[in-house]
C-alpha cells in the first residue's frame, strides 16, 4: 500500500475493464466558485413591499373619489378605515407565509430517519456484475457498531450519494470462509448504473479503549483484509480519521472522482466542484501509533469537530469481552 493516506485500491478485474461511457454528457464546471457546495432549494419570490403599497394607494384613491361623489363622507371614512385594516392584516399574513415557507426548506437533503433505518442493503445483492462479493447479512440488519468519528461521515455520505443512484450503508459484515469470523466494512457505497462497489474504511491509529495501535504499516492483517475485497472486486479506499472528521466533502470528492473516472456519471463530482481536493497524511507505524496514543492525538481533531470522544482509564489487561469481539469481528 501507498505510504499516504487516501489509500486506493482496485481489483484486477476492474483494471481491465473499459470505461463505462455514461448517458449523463459531461459538462462544463460551474462558472462561479465556492468553498462549499451549495444545495439547490426552491425559488420562493419575496412578497415586494414597494408593489403592495402601489395596490393599496391606488385602491384608496378610487375610493376616496367614489365616496366623495355617491356616499358622502361619513360613509367614506367607513370604508376608509375598514380598507386600511384588512390591508394591514393581509400584509401581516403575507409575510408570516413568506417566513414559513423558508423555514420549511430543508437544511439537508437527508432527516434523522436515514440513520435510524436500515438503508436497502438487499439491492447490493441485485448487482449487474454478479462476480461482485455480497455482504453477510444477518436478519436484513447490520451488526458493528459505529466509531465516534463515523457517524457524521455517514451523513455526508448518504447526502452527496443519494439513493436510487446509490446505495450507502454503514457497519456491514461479510464472513470469511472456512471460519466463524467476519470483516467490517465501515461504509459501503454502491453505484448501480455501473456496478462499481467501494468498501471505504476509516482508520485509526489507536483503538478508544484498549489504546492498542491499529492500521499500521506492515500488518499483515490489513493487507489481508484488502485482498479479501479485492478478490470480491470491491474498490478500497482508506481514508485517515483525521481525514473524515476534518475534511469530509474531500473526501466525497475523492469516492465521486473515481465513480465519474470509471463509469462517466460525473454529477457528484461536479456538484463538489469548489471542494478542496483531500490533502494527504501519512500513514503511522506501530511505534508513531504509540506515540499517538501516549499524546491522545485523536483528541486534537474529534472533540474540536464536533465528535465527542472520552479516553478511557489506562489498565494494563484489555476487557474479556473487548478481546472476544475483536475476534469474532476484524475491521
Amino acid at each position: 500500500m501507498s505510504d499516504y493516506y487516501p489509500v486506493v485500491l482496485y481489483p484486477a478485474s476492474l483494471q481491465k475493464r473499459p470505461k463505462i461511457v455514461s448517458s449523463i454528457a459531461p459538462q462544463s464546471p460551474p462558472a462561479q466558485k465556492a468553498n462549499q457546495p451549495t444545495l439547490m432549494r426552491p425559488d420562493i419570490q419575496p412578497v415586494k413591499t414597494s408593489n403592495l403599497v402601489a395596490a393599496i394607494a391606488l385602491l384608496l384613491a378610487l375610493l376616496v373619489s367614489a365616496g366623495i361623489v355617491f356616499v358622502g363622507w361619513g360613509s367614506w371614512l367607513m370604508w376608509v378605515g375598514w380598507i386600511i385594516g384588512a390591508s394591514i392584516v393581509v400584509g401581516v399574513l403575507a409575510k408570516a407565509r413568506s417566513a414559513h415557507s423558508t423555514r420549511s426548506i430543508p437544511a439537508a437533503l437527508i432527516s434523522l430517519q436515514d440513520l435510524n433505518e436500515t438503508r436497502p442493503i438487499h439491492q447490493l445483492q441485485q448487482v449487474k456484475n454478479e462476480q461482485v462479493m455480497s455482504p453477510n447479512l444477518i436478519q436484513g440488519r447490520v451488526q458493528a457498531q459505529q466509531g465516534v468519528s463515523e457517524q457524521g461521515f455517514f451523513v455526508h455520505l448518504l447526502q452527496w450519494f443519494p439513493y436510487p443512484d446509490f446505495s450507502v450503508c454503514c457497519g456491514i459484515e461479510f464472513a470469511i470462509p472456512g471460519t466463524d469470523q467476519s470483516y467490517c466494512a465501515d461504509f459501503v457505497v454502491y453505484h448501480h448504473a455501473s456496478g462499481l462497489a467501494f468498501d471505504v474504511e476509516c482508520d485509526e491509529p489507536y483503538e478508544g479503549k484498549s489504546q492498542a495501535p491499529i492500521h499500521c504499516t506492515g500488518d499483515r492483517k490489513e493487507e489481508r483484509r484488502n485482498q479479501f475485497f479485492l478478490r470480491g472486486n470491491w474498490i478500497v479506499v482508506r481514508l485517515a480519521e483525521s481525514q473524515i472528521v476534518r475534511s469530509p466533502l474531500s473526501c466525497c470528492k475523492l469516492i465521486a472522482a473515481i465513480v465519474a473516472r470509471l463509469s462517466g456519471d460525473d454529477r457528484v463530482r461536479r456538484s463538489l466542484w469548489g471542494v478542496p481536493n483531500l490533502e494527504r497524511v501519512k500513514r503511522w507505524s506501530a511505534k508513531d501509533a504509540q506515540r499517538m496514543a501516549k499524546s491522545q492525538y485523536r483528541l486534537s481533531y474529534l472533540n474540536s469537530n464536533g465528535a465527542t470522544f472520552t479516553p478511557p482509564a489506562r489498565s494494563k489487561s484489555t476487557p474479556q469481552r473487548q478481546l472476544s469481539r475483536s475476534r469474532r469481528i476484524q475491521r
